[in-house]
């Protein structure tokens, strides 16, 4: 299924414009020039100039390539999903802004997705006594430097979002990232939010939560939160 707006390069997913506002604003830091990261995209430099354009999901994984191999700093994926406000973040940011809580957020966000990508995103969650876990999925499968890339920086978002989501983002949250890929360089601890472990080498890309944060926005006194 095509997507409704203008999609430019390659790939019938239409992805937000900015993603690849994002990574030119980091290429440009670090001396990188714009036409590093747009080569081999089928994405002329004007393009970024067209707001309600949407990029296709193949040439955004490939700016991602050209990002990463320009730029060898195991943060990056930190570092690019830090400048992606709820603002910036289409389907992801409109559904964190609309939720009242974390559950609702992942309802709204699962359903929003698939409209928006026409298929090339899901989440899918599970609950167990003691957590909460959102999975995330890209279909089909990127490269596996891309994958680990795309991977990491979403669910970055999605943990991120969440504390914000939950006025959590300065306290210790014993929450984990899973990743399938294995690590690629250090990732210090003093950039990611307070009680955030990342995981490398797992056997799902996800964020897995204590359950009580699920629904603390609408339940401060978690004594008698009706989630627990």
């Amino acid at each position: 299924m095509k997507d409704e707006h203008l999609i430019l390069g390659e790939g019938q997913y239409g992805m937000a414009m900015e993603y690849l506002l994002v990574l030119q604003e980091i290429a440009m830091e670090q001396g990188v020039p714009p036409q590093t990261i747009l080569k081999n995209t089928g994405v002329s430099f004007n393009a970024l100039i067209q707001q309600e354009a949407r990029i296709g999901h193949l040439s955004i994984r490939q700016a991602v390539k050209n990002t990463t191999d320009a730029i060898d700093d195991p943060t990056l994926p930190v570092q690019f999903a830090k400048r992606m406000s709820a603002l910036r973040h289409g389907a992801l940011g409109y559904a964190f802004q609309s939720a009242k809580n974390l559950s609702e957020t992942i309802e709204l966000t699962s359903k929003y997705i698939d409209t928006r990508s026409g298929g090339g995103q899901r989440i899918e969650r599970t609950d167990s006594k003691n957590h909460v876990s959102i999975a995330f999925f890209f279909e089909p499968e990127a490269s596996a430097d891309v994958a680990h890339f795309q991977y990491l920086t979403m669910l970055f978002n999605i943990e991120y979002l969440s504390r914000y989501l939950t006025g959590t983002l300065l306290e210790h949250i014993a929450d984990e990232i899973h990743i399938t890929s294995p690590s690629i360089g250090d990732i210090p601890s003093t950039i990611l939010p307070p009680g955030l472990t990342i995981k490398f080498e797992q056997a799902t890309n996800r964020v897995v939560y204590p359950k009580e944060i699920r629904c603390r926005t609408r339940c401060r006194a978690r004594s008698s939160c009706p989630c627990r």
